[in-house]
C-alpha cells in the first residue's frame, strides 16, 4: 500500500508545469471515482437490474483499470490519459443512451436524464486538465445525442433537459478555453521571468542561494558602505570580484567621459556631465529623471543647456554626439 502511495505521489510531483501536475490529478481523482461508484452499482445492482447496464459497467471499469496501470508505468503521459478516460466514460454513457433509447421506458428514461450530468463531468475533466479542443466535441457530440434521443422517445423532459444541459456544456466548454488561454499566458510569462533570471545568475556566475543573500542584504534602507561591504562578502569571494570589477570598470568609463567632456568643452558642470554620462547608457529622459531623483522637466533644462554649450544644431542627435565627442577625444 505504501509503495502505491509513493507511486501516486511521485507522478503528481513529476509533472514540470502546474498544467502537467493539475492533469495527474484530475485524472486520479477523476478515474478512482468512477471506478467507485461503477463498483457500488454493479454490487448493488442498481441500475435497472439489467445485464446490458452491468455489462457495460464492468467493461468501462476494466479499460479505466488498464488505462491507470498504463499510466502508473509511465506508459502514459497525463493528459493522454486523461483523454482515454474521457473516451472510456463517452463511449459508456452513449451506449447506455441507445439502449435506454430501445427499452424506452420511463425508469430508461430517468436513467438517461441521469447520465446527462456524467457528460458535464467529463467536460470539466477535459477543461481542468488543460486539454485544447476536446471539450468543444464533447460537449457538441453530447447535446446533438441526447437531443436525438428525445426525438425517439418523444420525452419532453430529455428534451428540455438536453437543450438546458447542451447549452451548459458549450458554455463550460467556452469558460474552459478562456482558462486555458489565461493560464498559458501566465505560464509562459512565468517561463520568460524564469529564463530571464537564469541568464542574468549566468551572466553574474551567481548562483541562487547568493543572490538571495544579496536580496535580502539591499532589503535594508540607508545601507552603510560597511553594510555594502557586508553584502558583497555575503555574495562569495567570486562573486564579490565580479561585481566589483564590473562596477570600477563602470566608474572608470565614466570618469573617463568625464576628462573628455570637460576637455572637449570645459563649461559643462558636474551635474550636466551626469546627465551626459547617462544618455551615453542610452537612457531617456524620464529614466534619468528617476536615476537622478529630480524632475523631468529640471532633465530637459539641462539637456538644452548641454546642447548649447556643444553647440548642436536643432537636428544634431544628442546621444550620437555625445558617442562621436568621446571617440574622437580618445584618438587623440
Amino acid at each position: 500500500m505504501s509503495n502505491i502511495k509513493e507511486k501516486v505521489l511521485q507522478k503528481i510531483y513529476s509533472g514540470e508545469t502546474l498544467m502537467e501536475r493539475q492533469a495527474v490529478v484530475v485524472f486520479l481523482i477523476m478515474s478512482i471515482s468512477s471506478l467507485i461508484v461503477i463498483m457500488i452499482d454493479i454490487l448493488l445492482d442498481v441500475d435497472l437490474k439489467d445485464s446490458f447496464y452491468r455489462l457495460s459497467n464492468i467493461i468501462q471499469a476494466v479499460l479505466i483499470l488498464v488505462v491507470m496501470g498504463l499510466f502508473l508505468l509511465n506508459r502514459l503521459p497525463a493528459k493522454t490519459a486523461v483523454i482515454y478516460y474521457a473516451i472510456i466514460i463517452q463511449v459508456g454513457l452513449m451506449a447506455d443512451l441507445s439502449h435506454g433509447v430501445v427499452l424506452d421506458t420511463l425508469v430508461s428514461r430517468k436513467f438517461i436524464l441521469a447520465n446527462m450530468t456524467l457528460c458535464l463531468s467529463v467536460i470539466v475533466a477535459l477543461i481542468l486538465s488543460y486539454i485544447r479542443y476536446l471539450p468543444f466535441v464533447f460537449a457538441i457530440f453530447s447535446s446533438s445525442a441526447y437531443l436525438v434521443a428525445g426525438f425517439l422517445t418523444s420525452s419532453f423532459s430529455i428534451l428540455s433537459m438536453s437543450a438546458i444541459l447542451g447549452f451548459i456544456f458549450i458554455a463550460t466548454a467556452f469558460l474552459g478555453e478562456i482558462m486555458y488561454r489565461s493560464i498559458r499566458k501566465m505560464q509562459d510569462d512565468n517561463d520568460e521571468l524564469h529564463n530571464e533570471r537564469e541568464s542574468l545568475l549566468n551572466f553574474l556566475h551567481i548562483d541562487k542561494d547568493e543572490l538571495r543573500s544579496l536580496i535580502d542584504g539591499m532589503k535594508q534602507k540607508n545601507v552603510a558602505p560597511e553594510q555594502t561591504t557586508h553584502v558583497l562578502k555575503m555574495l562569495g569571494k567570486r562573486s564579490e570580484e565580479l561585481i566589483m570589477y564590473r562596477a570600477k570598470e563602470i566608474m572608470s568609463m565614466e570618469e573617463q567621459n568625464f576628462a573628455l567632456l570637460m576637455e572637449y568643452c570645459p563649461e559643462i558642470t558636474r551635474s550636466e556631465r551626469e546627465v551626459c554620462s547617462l544618455i551615453l547608457q542610452d537612457k531617456n529622459t524620464r529614466e534619468i529623471s528617476v536615476l537622478l531623483d529630480k524632475s523631468i522637466n529640471t532633465i530637459t533644462s539641462t539637456r538644452s543647456h548641454i546642447r548649447a554649450k556643444l553647440k548642436l544644431s536643432k537636428d544634431a542627435n544628442l546621444y550620437d554626439e555625445l558617442v562621436r565627442i568621446t571617440k574622437s577625444e580618445q584618438k587623440r
